[in-house]
This record gives structure tokens, C-alpha cells and sequence, in this order.
């Protein structure tokens, strides 16, 4: 029997970048499709750093997507489409991309969300020291604002992923954002998002609740609140006591235990890619021997063992 009436598309609001950069999982709905205004209560493996795009590990964005919204949106196939805040963009030269922002947008707190915010949100990634993705856009030499709807980003060299890199750069509004600073705006997230902060318990949980000015889509629930358990067990308990509504990361062992008590859970493609590197100048990778992958179990066995963790950024479950 359902318990909860939260349906999958329904939970889609939960994150905006949720589908992304982690797995999404929703729970049985009402087969009549009916509109669900229930707060939902979502648990995640830890506790975020911070709430700020700038500085914070896009592991976050599960939180902070429901109220800041990233310039260049992604499709199901995970590349840029224009659906969200930028709705077109042209290579104008070799090293020029001109973007057209969505007109009339405005941020939670009235700031206009324009072609300027774009520009001081882009200078920011590129120059704060606390930026997390500051060397992603060392060739990019201006970013330029002609108009309310359209900036430019010229690079030094030619660059043909500036679109690819917009879809994690969120819209951040720069009078607020300069007012508070990078731990005020944590704080208190502001942006364009479906949600909008309602408030925190330090170290215990984050709320938001329904943007009512949202420009898209509305949300289909009044709000979410997140909380955190780092011990897997402890989530899938919390799942099964149906404590939380929906859980965020459970391991493939987890994950089966869920499955097998009647929880539903879904698993997404991911757009996280993780790399490898083998430290080979100390002991004992710098024979070269024990770098040969035909002759090193113990190397296979590691590589076995980070394809295992990877993939609890792609699978989540719900209680029923």
C-alpha cells in the first residue's frame, strides 16, 4: 500500500540538478495524477559544506538547485538545452559565444536576474579564490553584457565547451551576494529557483518551501526539508520506519535490502565522472611491475572497489 502519495515527477522538484549529479528516487503516486501539497522529507549521506555554488562540491547542488538555478539548463540525455534560464546561444567567432537570456526574470528577493547578474556570477566563478570551478575558465579573457538578455564570454583561445560549462554555473544575485558575502549568502540562499529558503537547524536540517513567483514549472508539494545520516544502514532504517520520504545515495548492498523490503528505488544516469590516478614515485606503485594490470590483482581489485563507490551517487531509494 502507498503511504506517502509522492510520486517520481513530483520528487523531480525536489533538485533541479538532482538528475545530474545524483541519483533521483521518488515514491508510488496516486494513479489519479492529483496534485500533492504534502512537505517532503528528504535524507541525504551528510550534511552539506556549504550552500554556496562558488565555493561548495556540486555533491551539494542537491540542496541548493531547489533555490539556485544554473545559467544553462541539461535535457534527459544530460547535454545543454534551452529550456531554463539561458534559452539560446550562437559561436559567433572562433573565441566568442553569445548567449540570450530568458526577459523578465527576477531573483526571491526582487534583484533583477539579468544579462549583468549573469556577468558578475561569471566573473565570480572565474576570479573568487574560494571558486571550486576557477580553473575551468583560466582561457576565458571577458565576459560582456550588452544588453538586459545577452552577454558575451570571449576566450584567448578557442574553446568549444563554454555552453557544457554554463550548466553548472548557478545564477547567483551579485547586490545580495556582495552584501552578505560568500557565508551570508550560505546561510541564506537566494536565486530564481522553484524554492526558496525558509530556514535551518545548525547541523540537523535545511528547509525550503514553494517559490510562489517561480517563472516555471510550480512545484506540486509545499516544501522540502533535508536532513543527513552518514551510515547507510541508518538511512535505509530511517526509510523503512518511514521516518523520511525519500533517500538520497544508498549503496548497492542497501539498495537490495530496500528492494527486497518493498521500497522502491530508481536509479538515473549521472553526468559525475570519477578519475583515477596511481601514485607511481613511492612504494609500492613505483615498481613497474605492480603497475601492470595483467599481473596486479590487488590493482583490479581497487579498480572493482571504486566502480562499487561510484555508484552510490547513482542510487537512491523511497519507502512505500
Amino acid at each position: 500500500m502507498i503511504k506517502n502519495g509522492l510520486t517520481l515527477r513530483r520528487l523531480a522538484g525536489v533538485a533541479v540538478a538532482a538528475a545530474v549529479a545524483i541519483g533521483v528516487a521518488g515514491c508510488g503516486g496516486s494513479p489519479s495524477g492529483s496534485s500533492d501539497t504534502s512537505h517532503v522529507r528528504a535524507l541525504l549521506n551528510a550534511q552539506p559544506a556549504t550552500l554556496d555554488p562558488i565555493a561548495g562540491a556540486r555533491s551539494a547542488q542537491v540542496v541548493w538547485a531547489t533555490m539556485v538555478e544554473p545559467l544553462v539548463a541539461t535535457g534527459e540525455d544530460l547535454e545543454p538545452d534551452e529550456t531554463g534560464i539561458v534559452t539560446g546561444w550562437e559561436r559567433t567567432s572562433p573565441t566568442e559565444w553569445t548567449f540570450t537570456m530568458r526577459p523578465d526574470l527576477k531573483f526571491s528577493n526582487g534583484e533583477a536576474a539579468d544579462a549583468a547578474a549573469a556577468v558578475a556570477t561569471l566573473k565570480l566563478t572565474r576570479d573568487a579564490d574560494t571558486s571550486i570551478l576557477k580553473s575551468y575558465f583560466g582561457n576565458v579573457e571577458s565576459f560582456e553584457a550588452p544588453d538586459a538578455t545577452t552577454f558575451v564570454v570571449k576566450t584567448k583561445t578557442p574553446q568549444y565547451d563554454i555552453p557544457n560549462l554554463l550548466t553548472t554555473v548557478y545564477l547567483l544575485p551579485p547586490k545580495y551576494y556582495a552584501e552578505k558575502g560568500a557565508a551570508g549568502f550560505s546561510a541564506a540562499p537566494v536565486g530564481t529557483g522553484p524554492y526558496v529558503f525558509e530556514g535551518a537547524k545548525a547541523g540537523r536540517e535545511i528547509s525550503v518551501k514553494a517559490n510562489p513567483d517561480y517563472w516555471g514549472e510550480k512545484p506540486a508539494n509545499s516544501g522540502v526539508t533535508f536532513t543527513w545520516a552518514t551510515e547507510a544502514s541508518q538511512r535505509l532504517a530511517l526509510l523503512q520506519s518511514d521516518s523520511v520520504d525519500v533517500s538520497f545515495d544508498l549503496p548497492p548492498a542497501q539498495a537490495a535490502q530496500a528492494k527486497d523490503a518493498g521500497i522502491e528505488v530508481v536509479s538515473t544516469e549521472s553526468a559525475l565522472k570519477i578519475t583515477g590516478f596511481l601514485e607511481s614515485t613511492k612504494e609500492p606503485f613505483d615498481d613497474p611491475k605492480l603497475r601492470e594490470p595483467r599481473r596486479s590483482r590487488s590493482t583490479a581489485t581497487r579498480s572493482s572497489r571504486a566502480s562499487s563507490t561510484a555508484r552510490p551517487w547513482r542510487t537512491a531509494g523511497c519507502s512505500t
